[in-house]
């Protein structure tokens, strides 16, 4: 780990005065200044380039870029460079690489600035060793930027000095053979995204900075005493760490503090940090690295033909299916394989998360591709076809299709086969004998759900390999149709008042969006209002309905009927009638069943007795409208809104067993006797 030490020098005070009079003295508006190793140190550096870092920094002023042509540019073989002026840009020019090489045992360049920014520059040692003491950046500036850098053999890469160092971007950087630490910051927020960290101690954050870092990865030191993925100071608050990557070698992928929230990283294999061959931690309780990235490989399309091929892709998931997490490390170190075939890529980089290459087949097949990164693997079988193609389906209706495929000469029979959407099983046509030479090859499937996605798929004889060798698969959409008898349920009235009930049925939508409407009126044929009716439930099951607290008299009989629309039509139940509670009788609405198990099950209720008092209570029970158990009062329960509770429970029922109960409610003012009503007991086991 590095220490934060002081500079303390007078006569880096002197320069500093210098360089801040030339920024003064140099001209009102900012421009680009350019260094070249074939410039010379002379003039502003804006018309023809300069030679020396030194020199251009006494040139500099706010809002100024400098722009390095390839080549290398050595700082003050004591000093380094100190760089002072707010909000200058360091980038590279052109192509190549730019390098500033910093002498040993040196502070490299001070960063005493605000607002400056490095960009596709190299930053290293005249050997490509470690040379002494020497620090990268020394930093007591505010708002850094790194872009797009590299940093190599230093002691120590980017450091906070004086409590300095307040702030600091790093995006798509790399950071390698550093002894010590690679970014460490004293105060502001540290955003460190899509960088790498190889043989060094990660990053440093000492309270109160915050990290946000994510798309990182880092590898194990083996250049100095570190190896320390992130390292967090105790009291830190708010620092966080996500779609990262953690290398196993690592001494620790997390040390320090324990305030940090590390979700959705991955630590070296699918498992999560601290299992066998996973990242180690030294600050972190297991849990709380939950949850974790994991490999995952799949391909696409499977099957494929091969006359073309197949995408593998590779990425790192959330091991929680309902984390929001999208993203990942980009980089190298992802190697794949395949038992047949050929893979464009063997080593594919990470880009967010997600690797791709293209797999190949000379022969039908089945190979399995395998992945791994550190320690985790995943696979994934993939089928090569050569026998047959599907095409589109013709002649589509409500409820059916034709189907269509070509084959090659070795096919003797093929077999259409065909599924709904969200169904697992496939219905297999008639197997039909094919003519010699190949060819076209068709048939027609009826019986099918009108407004339903269906797959398609032909399978030709003979096997390869034993193996069936399926085509690709096809889907098509069938046409609405009409709504039938069958397809829409009268639900009972409920919620019956002296004013009010509510009114619906359950539809079979055959995945057909629908559409309804309660008519009703004093007698059969005469249904002088109407209500739209509201959808709710599954929807290949919808239910309609609509709540009418007050649109009838008490004690009155109505006739209605439901009318629901699809693309198809619109079909209309027969009559059906319902009576409103008698005035003064009590309103009673009927709860779900609920416990409802294999053997028991409780009635409930809530009874607005219209301030007349309840004298008895009956629930009715049986396997059919007779009732056949004995019948059993309702227990009363607590004041609720809209009266009180009532509840009755029932044992030794017959599991997966449909049981009828009717309620009867009387009070002083009237009797409520309920219409029938089902539940239907859980499976046993």
């Amino acid at each position: 780990m590095f220490t934060f030490r002081s500079l303390g020098r007078a006569a880096f005070a002197a320069v500093l005065v210098l360089f801040l009079l030339g920024a003064a003295a140099s001209a009102a508006s900012a421009a680009d200044r350019h260094l070249s190793n074939a410039g010379t140190d002379d003039g502003d550096c804006v018309a023809s380039p300069c030679a020396t870092l030194l020199y251009v920094q006494q040139q500099v002023q706010a809002g100024d870029t400098v722009q390095l042509a390839a080549g290398v540019y050595p700082t003050d073989p004591v000093d380094g460079a100190i760089l002072a002026v707010d909000d200058v840009t360091y980038a590279r020019s052109g192509t190549g690489e730019a390098t500033i090489v910093l002498p040993g045992n040196s502070y490299g360049l001070e960063v005493r600035g605000a607002g400056i920014t490095f960009r596709d520059l190299t930053v290293s040692t005249s050997d490509g060793t470690i040379q002494g003491d020497t620090w990268a950046f020394t930093y007591s500036g505010s708002d850094l930027t790194l872009d797009r850098m590299l940093v190599e053999h230093q002691r120590e890469g980017v450091v906070a000095i004086d409590e300095g160092g307040h702030g600091i971007t790093v995006t798509d950087s790399t950071f390698t053979d550093i002894a010590g630490t690679a970014v460490g910051v004293w105060d502001g927020l540290i955003t460190v995204t899509d960088s790498d960290f190889t043989a060094n101690s990660g990053i440093f954050v000492r309270t109160p900075a915050t990290l946000t870092a994510s798309g990182n990865t880092f590898n194990g030191n083996v250049a100095g005493d570190g190896g320390t993925g992130i390292y967090v100071e105790d009291g830190n608050v708010g620092s966080t760490a996500t779609g990262n990557r953690f290398s196993p070698s690592l001494e620790a992928a997390i040390s320090g503090g324990q305030s940090i929230q590390v979700p959705d990283n991955w630590w070296g294999c699918n498992a999560g940090v601290e299992h066998d061959g996973c990242a180690p931690s030294y600050a972190l309780p297991v849990e709380s690295a939950e949850p974790h990235l994991v490999l995952d490989v799949s391909a696409s399309p499977n099957p494929f033909p091969i006359t073309a091929s197949s995408t593998i892709t590779a990425r790192l998931v959330s091991s929680d299916p309902g984390s929001p997490f999208a993203g990942g490390p980009s980089g190298s170190g992802l190697t794949l394989s395949t038992t047949a075939g050929t893979l464009d890529d063997l080593h594919p980089a990470f880009v967010a998360g997600v690797a791709q290459t293209a797999l190949r087949a000379s022969s039908p097949g089945f190979p399995t591709v395998t992945a791994m990164l550190d320690n985790g693997s995943a696979s994934t079988t993939v089928q090569a076809f050569v026998s047959a193609a599907i095409l589109p389906a013709t002649g589509v209706s409500a409820t059916g299709a034709t189907l269509h495929a070509t084959v090659v000469p070795s096919v003797s029979q093929a077999q259409f086969l065909y599924r709904k959407a969200g169904e697992s099983a496939w219905t297999a046509a008639a197997k039909q004998t094919i003519a010699p030479g190949g060819g076209s090859v068709d048939t027609t499937v009826g019986g099918l759900d009108p407004a339903s996605v269906y797959y398609a798929k032909l399978r030709p004889y003979p096997l390869v390999d034993g193996q069936y060798q399926y085509s690709a698969t096809t889907s098509f959409t069938t046409t609405a149709g009409g709504l039938v008898a069958g397809d829409v349920v009268v639900n009972p009235p409920a919620e019956l008042t002296t004013t009010g009930a509510t009114l619906g049925a359950t539809v079979d939508t055959h995945g057909s969006p629908v559409s309804g409407v309660v008519e009703w009126g004093a007698t059969a044929g005469d249904y002088t209002r109407s209500a739209a009716l509201y959808a709710s439930g599954a929807s290949s099951a919808r239910v309609l309905s609509r709540s009418l607290p007050t649109q009838f008299a008490p004690g009155t009989t109505y006739h209605y009927r439901i009318a629901v629309t699809n693309a198809g039509g619109t079909y209309t139940t027969p009559d059906q009638t319902f009576t409103t509670v008698a005035s003064g009788a009590p309103a009673v609405t009927l709860g779900a069943v609920d416990p409802l198990t294999a053997t028991t099950a409780t009635i409930n209720a809530v009874v607005d007795a219209h301030g007349a008092a309840v004298t008895n209570t009956l629930v009715q029970l049986g396997t059919t409208t007779a009732y056949t158990k004995a019948p059993a009062p309702l227990l009363s329960g607590a004041p609720v809104p809209g009266g009180r509770a009532y509840s009755r429970p029932f044992a030794n029922l017959k599991p997966a067993t449909t049981y009828h109960y009717k309620v009867t409610v009387t009070t002083t003012a009237g009797t409520y006797e309920g219409t029938d009503q089902t539940f239907t007991t859980a499976p046993p086991g």
